[in-house]
């Protein structure tokens, strides 16, 4: 199936079930509190940093808590609507398009959004995060473990697709040490069996 299709019938399961996606977000944010530590624990007092993939602003809540500048970013306007209701600065932008300044950001956190790019193309969304990073900026990125690379019917909305983009381990980690040097790396066990593959990642 052709990129902008894939694209286009992601962001259509997005914007026609926002509050759905936002809240499921939200219940199993859980998961992850562990991986939030980790990269918080990494940052400098006040860093800006960049949600690339925000969602509704599950983390970026999270982040901006602890005391620091997020700059969120969604491709779907219905979930970037409910992230500026939470009061975050967010942007309507395609991570594959990333138009910020570059070198301008201390971190950028990639919690299971690259996952809805093609895996033909996710060297160039690592290396959009790269450009906007400043020398040694962090990188955090987490996929799920499985060896999917296409669209998949959503479970609750039967004719809504979004893309899926999973990974084996040491697949990511080849990508990311192109541009990154991979710091740490670990698994979060999630809801149903589901395996999820972290990573912290220092530009290089």
């Amino acid at each position: 199936m052709a990129v902008d299709t894939s694209k286009e019938e992601t962001l259509r399961a997005y914007n026609s079930n926002p509050e759905y996606y936002a809240s499921r977000f939200d219940k199993y944010s859980f998961y992850f509190d562990g991986c939030v530590e980790r990269f918080l624990s990494k940052l400098h007092p006040k860093s800006k940093v960049v949600d690339m993939g925000s969602g509704a602003g599950t983390y970026g809540t999270q982040i901006r808590a602890a005391g620091h500048d997020v700059l969120c970013i969604d491709n779907s306007e219905e979930m970037a609507r409910i992230s500026r209701s939470r009061g975050l600065t967010t942007l309507v932008m395609d991570m594959e398009e990333l138009r910020l300044p570059e070198k301008d950001y201390d971190a950028v956190w990639a919690m299971t959004s690259i996952v809805h790019i093609e895996k033909s193309r996710i060297e160039n969304v690592l290396g959009r995060a790269y450009n906007i990073l400043k020398d040694d900026g962090l990188l955090f990125v987490c996929v799920q473990e499985g060896k999917d690379d296409g669209l998949k019917e959503e479970r609750n909305f039967p004719g809504l697709y979004r893309h899926s983009s999973t990974f084996q381990k040491g697949e990511l980690d080849i990508r990311l040490s192109r541009l990154f040097k991979v710091e740490e790396t670990w698994i979060v066990n999630g809801d149903l069996g589901v395996v999820f593959l972290n990573y912290l990642a220092r530009k290089v």
